[in-house]
Parts: C-alpha cells; structure tokens; sequence
C-alpha cells in the first residue's frame, strides 16, 4: 500500500516538471487603414482596398499656345475739316497708274493732319491680298488719322471675294473698278462677275467704287435697280456733265457720287506727271476750274445733298509733296466757301462720315 503510494507519488512529481509550455499566440500586426469602414447591407464591413504604393504627384499639363493676330482694327472718330472718299494704296503690289512712283502712307498720313483731312477712303491694290494684308495694316497703323480701306479688284471676282472672307473688320468695300482703261474699257456692267460681285457687295453691306463712263451709264441705271442694298459710289471726269448722273442720283438712294480733285480738275492730275509742272498749270488755271468745279457740283448737290462727297484721287508720290497737296486744299476750301452755306459742311465732310460712320487704324499686338 505504502509502496503503490511512493510510486504514484514520483510519476506526478516527474511528470508535471516535463510538461512543455505552450507558447502565446502570435499577434498578426494589421495595417492601418485610413478610411472609414463601410457597413454593407446585412451588417457586413466592407474594408477598402490598401494601396501601398506611393502617390504620384500631380503634373499640370502645359497650356496651349495660342497665336495672337499681329494687329488688330481699332475704330477711331473721324474729325477735321474734310473727309477723303477717294485716294489709293498701290505701293505694296508695285501697280502704279501710268507709271508713276506711288507715295508711303506716312507721307500721306503726315499731310493729311497738317491739312485738316481726318479720315480718308484707301483703295488698296494687291494681287494677293492674303500675302500682302499684313503690310496693308502695317502701312495704316498712323493714329492721328483714320481710315476706310476698300479691296481693288486686281484678280478675278472670286479671289476678291474669298480673300474679303476673315478680314470683315478691315474692309469696307470694293473698288476702284475701272471701266474707262485697260480690259474693262468698254464692256457691260451686267457682264459677268459683275452681278455676283454686287450681290456679295450688297449682302456683306460693302460699298462699291466704280469709274466707268457714258457707255455704261444704262446699265448702271438697271443695276442700281436690281441690287438696291448695293451702296454705289461713282466717280470719273467723263460723266460729271451728263443730265442722266443727276438723275440717277435724284431717283436712286444707293448711288453716291465723289466729286474729287482729279474729276474737278479733268485728270489732269494723272495728264501730268510731274510736281512743278502741275504747279504751273493749277496757277493759271485755278480760277476757271473754281468756277467750273462749283457749276458742276451745285446740280448734283441739289439731286442729292447727303450723297455727294469730297475727295482727292491721290496715288502718286508727288500727289502728298507737302507743296502740292496744301494747294490742293486751298483750291478746295475756296471751292466749299463758295457753296451754298446749307452744303459746304456736307459736301466736305459730313456726308462721308454719316455714310461709313467707321474708321478704323490698325495696331500692332
């Protein structure tokens, strides 16, 4: 009994010593999640996703280049004594009318402040006016004037109008046409592309200048009538005295007709082409073409007294010699002093600026 009790006693004590320790559970380590769960329907957590990796900063792309236009068309008021319906810009396409050497537009612009001309009408010739409009503003960019640039038709009717397409602030209208010279001389104006030419003039509210002559006057007469919201302006020493021009201004409202210095003085400003001998022929015959200049204008003035305009007709270098074109505005101020007093400031300036109400320069971006 004793010794069973020794026995048992020895197993327990040896056995309990021997037994090994069960190690601690190991503690998963979980990472932080930085968001808050989200409690699915039925009571579950939807846990988001980890990303481990690093964020990437944010790189803003770069901002397009947009291409500014080198110019742009600033309208300006027109002040003075007179406004110019009528001077050409042939220099850049080197189109000079009978050869003469064409003037820089500085030297025009110069004159016209020294002589009191605000604003003037530009017939601005190019065979490519694409190519050359970037000259063109560059050439009216002077800010003590302003100007109405017009589109010479040069090249065929459909290149006139495609180039007028994306310039609509820097024209006004078409022309000169000349129908009293080179391969117009002659023909119809209801020949083609005329009637197109003044269908798009009409809708885009152009003017159109034409100098045509007594061969055209009847189809000028049926034009004006087929495309009333054509504005045209009408000019040329050849028809001042026909009775049928103050008719025609009487009865049609979009007829406008410029009585400028070459029409007044029958072209002689072209029939010479030098200074001093024009000089010579306005001193001797100065007083007769004062009398002459104001019988004719006063009937077309009475046909249509907010339709007749002022103007020049200048185009050759010599034409802006300072000593030439201050006697030319000497001879037009007396001419206008000796109009009836209710036209002087019409036929001179307001007409002309009531007809474009704009005028624009062009500056350098």
């Amino acid at each position: 009994m004793i010794k069973t009790f020794l026995l048992l006693l020895i197993l327990l004590l040896f056995g309990c010593s021997s037994a090994q320790k069960v190690p601690e559970p190991a503690v998963l380590e979980t990472p932080e999640i930085k968001q808050p769960a989200e409690v699915m329907p039925g009571g579950q957590i939807a846990v988001p996703e980890i990303n481990e990796s690093k964020p990437v900063e944010n790189i803003a792309a770069p901002e397009p280049v947009v291409l500014k236009e080198p110019y742009t068309a600033k309208k300006v008021e027109c002040n003075g004594k007179f406004f110019d319906t009528h001077s050409h810009f042939e220099a850049m396409a080197n189109h000079g009318s009978f050869g003469m050497e064409n003037f820089e537009f500085s030297d025009f612009a110069s004159v016209m402040k020294e002589n009191g001309v605000g604003c003037s009408v530009v017939f601005v010739a190019s065979f490519d006016m694409d190519k050359d409009f970037d000259s063109m503003r560059d050439s009216l960019s002077d800010p003590g004037v302003g100007y109405v640039p017009f589109m010479e038709v040069l090249s065929d009717a459909d290149a006139v109008m495609q180039s007028y397409m994306g310039k609509e602030d820097s024209f006004f209208g078409i022309g000169e046409v000349a129908f009293y010279m080179g391969p117009l001389k002659g023909t119809s104006l209801e020949d083609d592309p005329w009637p197109e030419m003044f269908e798009f003039a009409g809708k885009n509210k152009l003017f159109m200048m034409i100098h045509i002559t007594e061969l055209q006057l009847d189809d000028l007469e049926r034009m004006l009538s087929r495309y009333p919201d054509t504005k045209v302006m009408l000019h040329g020493y050849e028809i001042k005295n026909n009775p049928t021009l103050a008719r025609l201004l009487k009865e049609k409202k979009n007829l406008y007709w410029t009585h400028d210095l070459a029409t007044m003085l029958d072209g002689y400003m072209y029939r010479i082409q030098d200074k001093d001998q024009f000089l010579q022929w306005l001193g001797s015959n100065r007083q007769g073409y004062l009398v002459s200049s104001k019988k004719d204008l006063l009937p077309l003035l009475e046909a249509a007294p907010d339709r007749v305009f002022w103007g020049t007709d200048v185009v050759a270098d010599w034409h802006v010699d300072p000593a030439v074109y201050s006697r030319l505005i000497d001879f037009s101020n007396d001419l206008v002093a000796s109009l009836p007093e209710e036209h002087r400031d019409n036929y001179a300036f307001a007409n002309a600026k009531r007809a474009f109400a704009d005028a624009v320069v062009f500056e350098k971006n």
